[in-house]
């Protein structure tokens, strides 16, 4: 088991593969699917899959995906067509499943410290809330609570879709002017309150209030 954990994380863009598809169990992707969620080249990937080959831990499959063109005019639908790919999907007979999915998700996904490093570029965060995956409860509304000033929309977006990349799972998440949010606190909006009832972690806390009981 040691050599093969070993070769399992022996580098960061074979560990955000791993995560991809121990997130997504059920689910079959291709080549341009986890270069594009993974955030990695084709020859990362290429380097990589030469090792979970080997390994074992994916198994190859053929299946129908969803191709989405946006249009390039405004007011114009994009158009969607569907394909037969070939990729693969996780082995669930691959003998570290477990072991893996406690190593890699049910630990912490990410370092607070890198999440605040991270959203200090789009603007002044006075509140930034984990819920949902973070804390292990799929079933709560959303994942990332963002409350500040000046905040850069293309900035968070990014650092979503960075984090994304990092963690193999698409967020969930809702982004707050300071002002917006205390409006909706005082309305008991009931995404902020279904956060901030069940298990949370407040990453940056820069600001005062108190929540409705």
């Amino acid at each position: 088991m040691i050599d093969i954990l070993g070769a399992l994380f022996s580098s960061a863009p074979l560990v955000k593969v791993l995560r991809l598809f121990l997130m997504n169990s059920d689910q079959a992707f291709d080549r341009d699917d986890i270069t594009d969620r993974c955030k990695i080249t084709r020859e990362q990937l290429k380097t990589e899959m030469k090792i979970i080959d080997k390994l074992g831990f994916l198994k190859k499959k053929t299946f129908t995906k969803t191709i989405i063109t946006p249009s390039k005019r405004k007011g114009i639908e994009p158009k969607t067509r569907t394909k037969r790919s070939n990729g693969w999907v996780l082995n669930p007979k691959f003998p570290f499943v477990d072991p893996l999915r406690k190593l890699l998700i049910e630990s912490d996904l990410i370092e607070s410290s890198k999440l605040v490093q991270k959203f200090k570029k789009a603007g002044r965060i006075k509140l930034l809330v984990l819920s949902g995956i973070f804390m292990h409860q799929e079933d709560l509304p959303i994942d990332i609570l963002v409350v500040g000033e000046h905040l850069s929309r293309a900035k968070l977006d990014k650092i979503f879709r960075d984090i994304e990349s990092e963690i193999g799972k698409e967020l969930r998440y809702a982004i707050f002017e300071t002002d917006e949010f205390k409006y909706r606190l005082d309305m008991f909006d009931k995404l902020i309150l279904d956060v901030f009832s069940n298990d949370h972690e407040r990453v940056v806390n820069n600001m005062e209030f108190s929540i409705p009981r």
